[in-house]
């Protein structure tokens, strides 16, 4: 079982710093938004998180040392997941879950989204341990993981 609050309370405080060294002044982000941990919960012992950004829109998932799923299905797409690793926060895997961040003209647009998008990150995340945890190939077809 992961403890998801101290986790929001490190990407919060890691993503605002990049945001101060790096994004402050880019005019490819969006100036009405700010960083915002929404909707962060454990998933099959994974910790899970939508995270907006004035650059980006992404489903953070944090399994410590264990594998990431190359791809999740959410709502019918399939995204890459992407892993990184920063300092304080360790590794991590990262969809971006939408293009164009420059779309939203306030917080709360951008809020909704995230929170639109939190139910289906998780379902993808559960779906993708769950098929590599089972044994039988042909279990996970049946089961559509």
């Amino acid at each position: 079982m992961v403890d998801v609050a101290p986790l929001v309370g490190s990407v919060q405080a890691t993503f605002e710093g990049i945001h101060e060294r790096v994004f402050s002044d880019d005019p490819a982000t969006n100036s009405s938004l700010h960083v915002e941990v929404v909707e962060a919960v454990e998933v099959e012992g994974v910790g899970t998180l939508i995270l907006i950004a004035p650059w980006t829109l992404i489903g953070m998932l944090f399994a410590g040392e264990e594998n990431y799923p190359t791809e999740l299905t959410i709502a019918s797409k399939t995204y890459t997941v992407l892993t990184n690793s920063i300092d304080g926060l360790g590794t991590y895997g990262a969809v971006n879950l939408v293009r164009d961040i420059l779309a939203f003209e306030t917080q709360e647009q951008a809020r909704m989204a995230a929170r639109s998008l939190a139910e289906p990150f998780s379902v993808a995340v559960r779906r993708a341990y769950e098929s590599a945890a089972a044994p039988d190939p042909d279990r996970r077809r049946f089961l559509g993981l």
